[in-house]
């Protein structure tokens, strides 16, 4: 399993999915454009960052930028994605407004009620009328509208009591996000969690599909492509500031992941 940044290279755009089939997302992946996942039929796992949720029809996921998500055990599903940078608002909306705008993204999940729900897919079905020609006025009116509504139903709660998986896997991926740098091997965590290594890894790669110890190494490599692209640290020293005791095991993971040595990385970006 490998981890992707993404290039949406747009400002704004729509990508819709039907998938009758069992679906796995075979790679953990992130982008520095905000995210809309809007789950329309079907039901399934959600990784996002440090938290797993399960989804189901009229389910907003509310994905900032640089967050790593992955979908798990997805099947006859139908969703749609909106993908919008914050410079895009800024064309057209003061700061103010922007900022009201985005505070739907301190939630994680929104539970749209159906008004909202169908409110959401008639403003979608307007943007498409654009004939693919999104980036203007009217798209960003459209999408805010869409903002709006999911901000004025994100105290919106699942009356679904709270899944056991995701009662067991958030407080381990919520450790994971805090203390990379710092997680040397699974007895660690199995000591924090008061469970055997055996446990913690079978329970970890049924809910999520990937074992604890490939989990750790993507979110320590999301760090250093972060490292790589915003900083001229030097390898070895983003390796350590990650949590890799060696440049040379640094490398060799990050080859594996995402597919090219730091180097050629930082020298792509750039």
């Amino acid at each position: 399993m490998d981890i992707r940044q993404d290039q949406i290279g747009t400002n704004f755009s729509i990508h819709e999915k039907n998938e009758p089939n069992v679906f796995n997302m075979n790679y953990l992946h992130y982008h520095d454009n905000y995210e809309l996942y809007i789950l329309e039929n079907g039901q399934h796992g959600y990784l996002l960052d440090s938290k797993f949720f399960h989804v189901y029809p009229q389910d907003v996921i509310m994905i900032p930028p640089n967050a790593l998500h992955r979908s798990h055990k997805a099947s006859n599903y139908k969703r749609t994605c909106i993908y919008f940078n914050e410079g895009f608002l800024r064309e057209y909306f003061t700061d103010k407004t922007v900022k009201e705008l985005l505070s739907c993204f301190e939630k994680d999940v929104i539970s749209l009620d159906k008004k909202g729900f169908f409110q959401i897919i008639k403003i979608i079905s307007e943007i498409k009328k654009n004939e693919g020609v999104f980036e203007n006025y009217h798209t960003a009116q459209h999408l805010s509208n869409i903002l709006m509504i999911l901000t004025e139903q994100r105290e919106n709660t699942k009356k679904e009591p709270t899944f056991y998986s995701q009662e067991k896997i958030t407080p381990i991926l919520s450790y994971i996000s805090q203390n990379y740098k710092d997680i040397d091997n699974l007895d660690q965590l199995s000591a924090h969690f008061y469970v055997s290594k055996s446990y913690l890894c079978r329970t970890f790669k049924k809910y999520t599909g990937m074992t604890i110890i490939h989990y750790i190494n993507h979110v320590k490599i999301q760090h250093a492509c972060e490292a790589l692209l915003h900083t001229n640290d030097t390898i070895t020293n983003i390796a350590l500031s990650c949590g890799f005791s060696t440049s040379i095991y640094f490398c060799k993971i990050f080859k594996k992941l995402v597919g090219c040595k730091p180097s050629e990385y930082r020298n792509s970006i750039f």
